[in-house]
């Protein structure tokens, strides 16, 4: 038997279903708008977002962030046959100094109220964040794990990248490692439209431990440096490890360097009145971890020329000019690498930070080639940590004289407490001959006492007056608080202070009765001898100096050929 069935029976189960489902339909969310981070507190993925009131919606991601002034709306997703209902609906205000954040509870579909006052003021310039997950390999590019990084577009398009390597994530790629019988975290920062203007890396206290304790090497690749720390460097440093790097893009910047570098005495004394030229992007970099050996390379760029025997030249003449954030200044030579995408870099060591550029020195070469020698160890130590005395020093200046200036020694002064079988007679009668190095008085030159800092300073002023004529000190006057006016050698303190050939200490002193090391000597020495420090050096020449000794370069371009 056929039952007929009612008119409009359909739309009535219709609206029975759908009281059913109004009925179980999710309430409000329960979120709040934290109007500092720019974040929602409490949203899931199982809700979404609108920002034209319902007209389209986004479900929520846990890298959604709402910056400047805006008013959003939130609500439960529909799942199944339960539908989307009510909202909440949350202001968000540019970031001053008395933020208005919101969060109220609102209606029906039809839409949503704010119990906030709408913001009235023209809205002000926003900044943009977005979540970046990078790689964390290992060696040949194997992938150990993964690390977030925050990348920032500030209102004046400036974009600048977060990487923090968290305690789990540098623990995660120990675990990997080990596995793999790797030695390397390297961390992988893209930048491939070259839009970058600065990177900082930060890895908590703890972060640092785990690679320690894992006896993991860290490295930092970006677009415009390549940074890698040692086992031996990350050993026992017990803080918060941080690096910025921030390259040096506009041309104009470029040209100020180079400008600097033609200008810089140490280049000059080098290769005098040369052609300077930078090549590929000169970089800052800054980090908490000084006076630790870090390897550092810098990508070429493609900006070597491509005849071969011009390329040769440059690569031969081709330094890095180090600006140090303490006003010392270095020119060192590194070695030619291949990196992972196959182009070309320069890699070489330090222990401080700041400004680092490629130069091309015209001359460079040659003025090295002729260096002999000058400083001579005991047996196969050098004692880099003794005090330099005297006739030590009195020899390293008289190696290094002009012919002519080291021949003359008519007017040499004889000194009653060095004798004619004394080993450094000779070196002592020429140092004081030239006028670079005097007795402690007329007859008296105390040989085997030790130079102080003052007496090194002193040396060095009189040597660059020799050299390249100076006669009056460039730059302020003497600043240290214990270097009077009228002491001897204020004039000379201020002026290797000036020159960047020696510096203070932090506490504003210069210590200038302070005895200097064998180490320390060198390092200065080498300035006044145009000595680049060497790089690279397969076997050290003295047994107490390893490649790791902070002032191996300088040591290994004083003892070779």
């Amino acid at each position: 038997m056929l039952i007929e069935r009612p008119v409009g029976g359909y739309e009535k189960i219709k609206d029975i279903q759908r009281a059913f489902d109004l009925f179980f339909a999710p309430p409000a969310p329960k979120v709040t708008a934290d109007d500092t981070a720019n974040v929602v507190i409490g949203a899931d993925e199982a809700m979404e977002y609108s920002k034209d009131n319902g007209e389209t919606w986004n479900k929520f991601t846990n890298t959604d962030r709402f910056e400047g002034n805006q008013i959003i709306v939130v609500r439960v997703r529909a799942k199944g046959n339960t539908p989307p209902w009510k909202w909440t609906t949350l202001t968000f205000t540019s970031n001053t100094p008395t933020p208005n954040p919101g969060g109220s509870t609102g209606g029906g579909a039809g839409g949503g109220s704010s119990t906030t006052t709408p913001v009235t003021s023209t809205p002000a310039p926003t900044t943009k964040q977005e979540q970046i997950v990078v790689d964390v390999n290992g060696t040949n590019g194997t992938n150990l794990t993964k690390t977030p990084i925050t990348r920032t577009t500030e209102t004046n398009g400036m974009i600048k990248d977060l990487v923090k390597m968290t305690q789990a994530i540098a623990k995660e790629s120990v675990e990997k490692a080990k596995q793999l019988n790797m030695n390397t975290a390297r961390i992988v920062i893209p930048d491939t439209k070259d839009a970058v203007s600065e990177t900082r890396i930060e890895l908590p206290k703890a972060a640092v431990k785990e690679l320690n304790d894992g006896s993991l090497k860290l490295e930092i690749s970006t677009e415009n440096a390549i940074i890698s720390v040692p086992t031996n460097s990350i050993a026992g440093f017990d803080q918060d490890l941080y690096f910025r790097v921030v390259p040096l893009k506009k041309e104009s910047e470029r040209k100020e360097v180079e400008e600097r570098a033609k200008k810089e005495q140490l280049i000059q004394q080098v290769a005098p009145n040369t052609n300077v030229r930078v090549l590929a992007r000169p970089v800052e970099i800054e980090t908490n971890m000084q006076s630790r050996e870090v390897t550092l390379t810098l990508p070429l760029r493609d900006s070597l020329p491509t005849d071969p025997a011009a390329r040769q030249q440059a690569l031969d003449n081709l330094a890095i000019y180090i600006e140090h954030s303490d006003g010392t200044k270095e020119l060192i030579q590194g070695k030619l690498v291949k990196l992972a995408d196959n182009s070309e870099g320069i890699e070489f060591t330090v222990t401080q930070f700041s400004t680092f550029t490629l130069v091309v020195v015209d001359g460079l070469k040659a003025s090295q080639s002729a260096h002999q020698p000058y400083i001579q160890g005991f047996g196969a130590d050098f004692r880099p940590d003794a005090f330099v005395t005297r006739a030590q020093m009195a020899a390293m200046l008289a190696r290094n004289l002009p012919t002519e200036a080291a021949a003359g020694s008519a007017n040499s002064v004889s000194y009653k407490d060095v004798s004619a079988t004394h080993w450094a007679t000779s070196e002592i009668q020429k140092a004081q001959s030239a006028g670079v190095m005097n007795g402690m008085s007329n007859t008296q030159f105390a040989p085997e006492g030790s130079i102080t800092r003052a007496q090194m300073a002193t040396i060095a002023y009189r040597w660059m007056q020799q050299q390249a004529s100076a006669t009056t000190v460039n730059g302020p006057a003497v600043s240290f608080t214990d270097v009077s006016a009228d002491l001897w050698a204020a004039e000379a303190i201020a002026y290797v202070q000036s020159a960047g050939l020696m510096v203070g200490y932090n506490d504003g002193t210069f210590k200038p009765n302070a005895e200097l090391t064998r180490a320390e000597a060198v390092k200065v020495l080498n300035v006044l001898f145009n000595r680049a420090p060497i790089t690279g050096a397969v076997t050290p020449t003295f047994s107490d100096v390893p490649a790791t000794h902070w002032a191996y370069a300088d040591i290994e371009a004083a003892a070779q050929k």
